[in-house]
């Protein structure tokens, strides 16, 4: 019997959920065997995975996101060599969530391996200092001006220009479509956990480059079962209000970890989280 070929998966977390989509397509997977590896660190072990040898030795083709490491693996060389390789961008988007950062110290839980906060935001983190009771800090929080504290149009300029100059090394392009969607449509539930639009919009294009393309109910399918929103960061109210987003509403929710919550529910258990990690120690934010 004949081995199927494989279809390997490289990158960020995005690869990942590239994989999950593709394995979820009846007519990708009748075909290939398909194996998504991300290029970090396991946040546990410290261990990095590869590709096991059959993967490597069947492969097919491999979606692989640029500027994901600044060494690459000796298998993703050869592959690349051999022109196997169809790259993809890093998806991101700081300009919405001007204050992101993150905390030195992590507080791993079962199926929650970076912690139940892996995205923080640095204006509650100062607001935390103030001493202040923690329903006290949600509220001076929804009530600032982050439009005043950052120069919100630099940063969409900046990310405009980070989108359009990873477009120049890749294969498959983004820059013009998030350009033109952005203030209309949902490209993002967190700073670098696209939605399905994206997504969609990546692999229907890495597809038709290398395998052909799927029926589109199969696409629609995964997709539909598929989201990368398990962490949806919430959108701040002056954010929007500064850009028009046509789709933030004051009434969204976003799931997380115990949620859905409130933007406000969520500001509570992000203060109440983050008082527990620095009584840990220096758990101090991370730019």
């Amino acid at each position: 019997m004949n081995r199927l070929s494989s279809i390997l998966v490289v990158g960020v977390c995005q690869a990942n959920h590239l994989g999950r989509i593709l394995n979820a397509i009846p007519s990708v997977v009748s075909r290939f065997n398909v194996c998504a590896i991300e290029l970090c660190a396991d946040p546990i072990t410290g261990e990095y995975r590869t590709p096991p040898p059959e993967i490597l030795e069947t492969c097919e083709c491999v979606y692989f996101q640029r500027g994901t490491a600044d060494v690459l693996p000796g298998y993703m060389e050869r592959l690349i060599a051999q022109g196997k390789s169809q790259r993809f961008p890093i998806m991101f988007c700081q300009a919405l969530w001007p204050a992101h950062t993150e905390l030195q110290r992590k507080l791993p839980e079962p199926g929650l391996p970076w912690g139940r906060f892996p995205y923080c935001d640095r204006v509650l983190l100062d607001l935390l200092e103030t001493g202040q009771e923690d329903s006290r800090i949600a509220d001076r929080y929804l009530h600032t001006d982050l439009a005043r504290m950052f120069d919100l149009d630099r940063l969409v300029e900046l990310w405009r220009y980070q989108m359009e100059d990873a477009d120049k090394s890749c294969d498959v392009v983004l820059a013009e479509l998030q350009w033109r969607e952005w203030r209309d449509t949902r490209h993002y539930w967190a700073l670098s956990h696209p939605t399905n639009r994206l997504f969609g919009e990546v692999l229907r294009k890495l597809l038709a480059r290398t395998i052909g393309p799927v029926a589109e109910e199969e696409l629609l399918g995964s997709l539909r079962a598929n989201e990368l929103d398990q962490f949806m960061t919430p959108i701040h109210p002056s954010v929007a209000r500064h850009f028009g987003l046509k789709w933030c509403s004051p009434d969204d929710l976003y799931a997380w970890p115990d949620g859905p919550f409130t933007i406000r529910q969520w500001a509570l258990e992000h203060v109440r989280y983050t008082r527990r990690v620095l009584a840990m120690g220096d758990g101090t934010a991370a730019g």
